[in-house]
């Protein structure tokens, strides 16, 4: 019995967290696994990659080349955006495995997306997790700044950030001051870190790469505000990487 699987992909798209040459080694450790220990006796693999990056049309018609002439059992992917892929999921009844930065809340509405699983929890989840936080450490004001990518990471990430604290039926905590942090312009960049000093010392962050977060911290050294005056909270979701 052979078991076909459509995989999208990204490739030129934050190649480093999500890029099919680093990850998509993961398949070939799978199948090895599935060899060694008799997991699938009886059944074969056949594998169609579609390199989407993130693009929607893109996706779109990967997904139907899927369905339609490649007649695949199940889809990998996208690790992107997902919305799209998983509206044609539910239309197709298609099981689809998402993974990487498709952690939308509504990718989590068994009701619209039956077929659709996701390997990281939903943004929204972790905004409910951060006000159960400030609520046990009662913080009452706080500020947020984030940095912007190609994949809108940081901004899907705030964006749930903002419902939870918005939601009146959780603990109340005020936001002072909301920026976006460009590293194109330094002295705007300065500019909103002072901002941020004059309103808060709980400082949320979502920086999105490990070379951003250590020049936030040398801006914020020199700023002087690196001391124990200040908690800072890094907001991270992701199922990525090998």
């Amino acid at each position: 019995v052979q078991i076909r699987i459509g995989m999208i992909v990204a490739e030129n798209v934050d190649p480093v967290a999500i890029g099919y040459s680093t990850s998509g080694g993961a398949i070939a450790v799978a199948m090895d696994r599935i060899v060694n220990e008799t997991l699938l006796t009886g059944y074969t693999f056949k594998f169609f990659v579609k390199i989407c990056d993130c693009d929607a049309a893109t996706t779109v018609g990967a997904m139907i080349e899927f369905i339609q002439e490649n007649k695949v059992h199940a889809v990998i992917g996208p690790p992107c955006g997902g919305l799209n892929a998983g509206t044609l999921s539910t239309a197709y009844s298609l099981p689809t495995f998402m993974w990487g930065y498709t952690f939308l809340a509504d990718l989590a509405d068994d009701d619209r997306f039956p077929y659709v699983a996701t390997i990281t929890a939903t943004s929204l989840s972790l905004g409910y997790s951060f006000i159960k936080l400030a609520e046990y450490n009662k913080w009452d004001r706080i500020a947020i700044l984030y940095t912007r990518d190609s994949v809108s990471y940081c901004d899907n990430v705030v964006s749930d950030l903002e419902a939870a604290i918005n939601d009146e039926n959780t603990y109340q905590t005020s936001l002072a001051y909301k920026a976006v942090l460009d590293e194109s312009a330094n002295s705007t960049y300065y500019s909103r870190m002072q901002s941020t000093r004059e309103r808060a010392r709980i400082i949320v962050l979502c920086l999105s790469s490990g070379p951003i977060k250590r020049r936030f911290f040398a801006r914020a050294n020199k700023l002087g505000m690196a001391t124990n005056e200040y908690v800072y909270v890094l907001l991270e979701l992701k199922g990525i990487g090998f």
